[in-house]
C-alpha cells in the first residue's frame, strides 16, 4: 500500500515504525525486512532511526510479566542487536546486494565492483577520448561528417553521457525526413541576406531595444562563408529561429520597421522552421549511430575494469527477476516485506523491479 502526504508529516517515522511493529508482531524476521531509499545519507538516517526504535521499544517492554510481552521484548532485543541484518539502503546498494547473492542466476562475476559516479565518469571520458583518437588515427570519414554536420564535439559528448544513463531505452526510432530543396532555401536565404546588407548603413547609433536591427546586423556578419558545408549554412539559418523585436520608432521609415518585420516573421515561419526540423532530424541519425559506437568502447572498458555502474545494477538486477521465476520467488521470500521510502523518485526500471518482488502473481512479460 501507499502513503502519500505533505513533506514532514511523518511519513519516515511511519516507515520506522512499521518496521518496528513488524518484527515485535514476529510477522517477518528481522534478515527478511528491506526498506529503501535513494541517499547514502538517508539510508545511515533510517537505519539509526530503526535500532533507535528497537532499543526504546525493548525497554518499554523489559520489565513486563506476561508471556507475550517478554516474547516481544526478546524480540526486539534480538534484533537491535544485529539490526545490520535486515537491509537498509539506496535501491542501488539493494540491487547489488542481490547481485552478490545470486551471481551466477543473474550472469555476473562474483568479485564485480560497483563504479562509483566519480570512476564512472572517468571512464566514460577515456572512452571518449579514445573514440576521437582511433578514429583521428585511422583518418575515419565520420570526423569530417562532424564537421559538415556542424556538430559541436562538446554537444556530442552530452549526447554519449545521456546515452549512456538511459540504456534501459531499447530503440532510438528514426524516420527519414522528407526531401528538402536545399539549393533553393539558400538562394531564397541569400537574397534575403543581400536586402538585410542593403539595409544596414541605414541603421542608426542609438537603436533603443531594437533587436531587429541587431539581428539583421549578426545575420549579415555571419554570411561570409560559402556554406560548400551544409553545417555552415545550417549555423547561419538558425540566426533566423528567434523573434525579434522592433522599435518602429528607431527606424528611418516606420512602414519599412513593418514591412520587416512581417518579412522576418514569415521567412522564419515559412522557410527556416521546415528547414532547420529537416536538419535537426537529418542530423540526429548521424548522431545516435556515432554515439553508439562510443558506447561499445565504454562497455569494453567498463567490463575490463570489473564494474558495474549503477544502470547495469538496476538492469541486470530487473531483467534477472522479470526472467526467471524461480529467482523471483527466491528473492520473495527472502524479503517478505519491502518498504520503500520518496516511491515517487523512482524510475519504471525499479519500480518494476520492486513490483516484481511484492507481487507473488506477477507473471513473465
Amino acid at each position: 500500500f501507499l502513503v502519500e502526504a505533505a513533506a514532514g508529516t511523518g511519513k519516515t517515522t511511519s516507515i520506522v515504525d512499521r518496521m518496528v511493529n513488524l518484527v515485535a508482531s514476529n510477522t517477518c524476521q528481522i534478515e527478511q525486512l528491506a526498506a529503501v531509499t535513494f541517499t547514502r545519507k538517508a539510508a545511515a538516517e533510517l537505519r539509526a532511526r530503526f535500532q533507535t526504535e528497537l532499543r526504546r521499544r525493548a525497554s518499554q517492554l523489559q520489565t513486563g510479566a506476561s508471556v507475550d510481552q517478554r516474547k516481544t521484548y526478546l524480540r526486539l532485543q534480538s534484533a537491535s542487536d544485529c539490526v545490520s541484518r535486515a537491509f537498509v539502503g539506496t535501491i542501488h546498494s539493494f540491487c547489488a546486494a542481490m547481485l552478490r547473492e545470486r551471481p551466477i542466476e543473474f550472469g555476473v562475476d562474483p568479485a564485480f565492483r560497483e563504479l562509483d559516479e566519480a570512476e564512472d565518469q572517468q571512464l566514460r571520458d577515456q572512452a571518449w577520448q579514445e573514440n576521437i583518437t582511433d578514429l583521428f588515427a585511422a583518418g575515419d570519414p565520420l570526423i569530417d561528417r562532424i564537421d559538415q554536420y556542424g556538430l559541436d564535439r562538446t554537444d556530442l559528448k552530452s549526447c554519449f553521457d545521456r546515452f549512456i544513463q538511459y540504456r534501459d531505452v531499447p530503440h532510438w526510432p528514426y524516420t527519414e525526413p522528407p526531401q528538402l530543396e536545399l539549393a533553393k532555401v539558400q538562394q531564397q536565404t541569400r537574397a534575403y541576406v543581400e536586402d538585410m546588407r542593403q539595409l544596414l548603413p541605414l541603421f542608426p547609433d542609438d537603436r533603443g531595444n531594437d533587436k531587429l536591427m541587431e539581428r539583421y546586423e549578426a545575420i549579415v556578419r555571419g554570411s561570409g562563408n560559402d556554406w560548400s558545408r551544409p553545417g555552415d549554412f545550417f549555423q547561419l539559418l538558425g540566426k533566423f529561429d528567434t523573434s525579434p523585436r522592433e522599435v518602429q520608432g528607431k527606424w528611418h521609415d516606420r512602414k519599412i520597421a513593418k514591412l520587416q518585420r512581417d518579412r522576418f516573421k514569415h521567412f522564419r515561419q515559412q522557410v527556416v522552421g521546415p528547414a532547420m526540423e529537416w536538419w535537426r532530424r537529418k542530423r540526429y541519425r548521424f548522431v545516435v549511430d556515432f554515439v553508439r559506437r562510443a558506447v561499445k568502447v565504454y562497455e569494453r572498458q567498463k567490463t575490463a575494469s570489473g564494474g558495474l555502474d549503477f544502470t547495469d545494477l538496476l538492469l541486470i538486477t530487473a531483467q534477472g527477476l522479470q526472467r526467471q521465476p524461480e529467482l523471483r520467488r527466491y528473492f520473495q521470500d527472502r524479503f517478505t516485506h519491502l518498504l520503500v521510502d520518496e516511491f515517487q523518485d523512482t524510475d519504471p526500471i525499479q519500480a518494476g523491479m520492486m513490483l516484481y518482488l511484492t507481487s507473488a502473481d506477477r507473471q513473465e512479460q
